[in-house]
């Protein structure tokens, strides 16, 4: 699967880059875009890349972080089996990869992460 994203360069030149489902790997920070709900954007770590028994393809499990906790639909569980944990109930979601943006975290985001 493959994503094209746009983005401005620093002299406001438009560029594409490529990305695919192996640009992520566990621990990324992500953004999860979600522009059919009331919340747009979740924040999230990836716990989980691969097939699944639940759906055909490639699914990313996210484990949602800061404001986002909360705001999944899993702990990391589908349909009986466990693919990542959550320590917080409804904070963790499954997506396509094309779904993710990389952020980039700040020091003190980073170890805030590492404490969720």
């Amino acid at each position: 699967m493959t994503l094209i994203i746009e983005s401005s360069t620093p002299n406001n030149k438009s560029s594409q880059q490529q990305i695919t489902a192996f640009d992520f790997k566990l621990n990324d920070a992500v953004y999860v875009s979600r522009p059919q709900q009331k919340q747009d954007q979740l924040e999230g770590v990836i716990q989980y890349l691969g097939s699944t028994r639940f759906a055909a393809g490639q699914w990313v499990g996210i484990r949602l972080t800061g404001s986002s906790a909360g705001s999944g639909d899993s702990d990391g569980i589908v349909c009986g089996e466990r693919y990542f944990s959550c320590s917080k109930e409804n904070s963790g979601i499954f997506v396509r990869p094309d779904r993710l943006t990389k952020r980039i975290l700040t020091r003190l985001e980073e170890l805030r992460l590492r404490r969720e």
